[in-house]
């Protein structure tokens, strides 16, 4: 599709939007905005601007994210595909790069699932034999494989940066003699990954894009990256990117830091981006006032604590009807008030169901007709219907109502996360996961639960809240 043809099938933004979209294209950009505040939008309009061969600052785009549902959802808002504009998520820039680089071949190269959890249990067991068994290596395997992203996601390949490193993003301190031992259970672990041919996991990726850019001599594929939802990458891979571009393109930046899930909470001024201030958008042209308000309230608690280059959100103008919080009598009850409102919400507008699994989410769906993933391959549309998905898949979307099941203090926060990292860091997680989910909503929101509320959120007695429950 032709640029200008692209620009006019795009929403339009409002004057400070524009503002945003025609920033200087010669130097690197970060824009902080809240849920609600365009940020999407904005960073389709700075892709297309950076593209459009009129300007003397035309060049190859990469428009780029994390989430691979939102990747289907940018390609709907830019019509497709357009000259000069890539839309693509990062592990799909990174695989096509190391493979373009012959450092990238077969299906199993990338270890995953099953297969890493079963490498990662051989390594604990190993260090355990060697050293005995202790209390850190009788931790969840969960939080050994947290801590091998962590260690990949920020790029450490030496021993001693680890040790010296601030663990942002982590509540729980380590000492140094329990880094010893986790950098023990690293090493075993990547000497068995190598030995059952796997070259790269997920987290890895980042780090071997990077090394194979700084060895790559030809002109880059891209003048201009836009990082979308930037905050859900690690910071290695943003490192990637900003030395993926030409010397005299740029990257532009667009996160929120408050919707941080991925657990690297690290500034952009330490992944090499040239920036001179960051624009804040605190502004929420998305939420209602009640949904804004319990956004805020949420982000208020204690436990939502502060993170680097946070913006905290400013409620709307905007009316509407206030959050919902309804208290089923069973989990029978529960879902058929969920598929209710799925129902009726769903005749007129635009619904989604989130829950923390895909299991959970399409539990509640059991009986609805012509639901449909929040999927890359899925394709989105703007007509009305019922979604069904994770928290994390609903990142950067949005819709005319939200669904929020099973809010039960037994389940939130995670009792497999408050295990792996303590209580506090649980609280934290989920808090961002919910605040993900709130302000998906535009108008209408429904949080249901069965049992004791979960202390996460804003209390029933809060005042945010429109309660309801099963009678009696």
């Amino acid at each position: 599709m032709p640029i200008d043809q692209l620009r006019r099938t795009l929403p339009t933004p409002n004057d400070r939007q524009e503002d945003v979209i025609y920033l200087d294209a010669d130097r690197d950009q970060v824009v902080l905005g809240t849920a609600g505040s365009g940020k999407t939008l904005m960073a389709v309009h700075r892709a297309v601007y950076l593209a459009d061969q009129q300007y003397n600052h035309a060049g190859r785009t990469l428009l780029v994210t994390y989430n691979k549902a939102l990747v289907s959802y940018l390609r709907h808002l830019a019509g497709g595909a357009s000259a000069g504009v890539d839309i693509r998520n990062y592990h799909h820039v990174a695989r096509g790069y190391l493979r373009g680089r012959g450092q990238f071949g077969g299906y199993n190269i990338v270890l995953d699932g099953h297969a890493r959890n079963g490498l990662a249990r051989l390594a604990i067991e190993h260090v355990a034999s060697t050293r005995g068994p202790t209390r850190l290596l009788s931790r969840p395997l969960e939080f050994f494989l947290d801590e091998l992203d962590w260690i990949s996601g920020h790029g450490f390949s030496e021993r001693d940066a680890y040790y010296a490193a601030e663990r942002r993003g982590r509540l729980a301190p380590l000492q140094p003699s329990q880094r010893q031992v986790l950098w023990e259970v690293r090493d075993k672990y990547l000497s068995l990954r190598a030995e059952n041919g796997y070259r790269y996991d997920w987290w890895e990726l980042p780090s071997a894009v990077l090394a194979e850019l700084n060895r790559d001599q030809d002109e880059r594929l891209y003048r201009h990256i836009v990082i979308d939802e930037a905050q859900d990458l690690p910071p290695e891979a943003i490192r990637s990117l900003v030395q993926m571009v030409d010397p005299d393109g740029s990257v532009t930046l667009f996160a929120d830091y408050a919707q941080q899930l991925y657990g690297q909470r690290t500034s952009y001024v330490s992944c090499g981006l040239r920036v001179r201030k960051a624009e804040e958008f605190k502004e929420n042209f998305r939420n209602s006032v009640g949904i804004a308000n319990l956004a805020i309230g949420t982000s208020a608690l204690p436990h939502f604590t502060d993170s680097l280059d946070l913006v905290v959100p400013t409620s709307p103008t905007t009316a509407g009807t206030p959050p919902t919080l309804f208290r089923a009598a069973n989990a029978e009850a529960e879902r058929d008030a969920v598929r209710a409102q799925a129902q009726q919400l769903g005749a007129t507008g635009r619904v989604a169901i989130l829950a923390p699994t895909w299991s959970e989410a399409r539990w509640y769906t059991i009986g609805l007709n012509g639901v449909r993933g929040l999927k890359e391959d899925s394709p989105w549309s703007d007509k009305p219907g019922i979604y069904f998905g994770t928290y994390y898949s609903a990142k950067g979307l949005e819709f005319d109502g939200i669904i929020m099941p099973g809010l039960n203090a037994s389940d939130h926060p995670d009792p497999d996360a408050a295990e792996a990292f303590g209580h506090e860091e649980a609280m934290e997680r989920d808090a961002r996961l919910l605040y993900v989910g709130i302000t998906r909503a535009r108008d209408e929101l429904l949080a249901t639960y069965t049992e004791e509320f979960t202390s996460v959120l804003p209390s029933p007695e809060s005042g945010l809240w429109l309660t309801s429950e099963t009678p009696g």
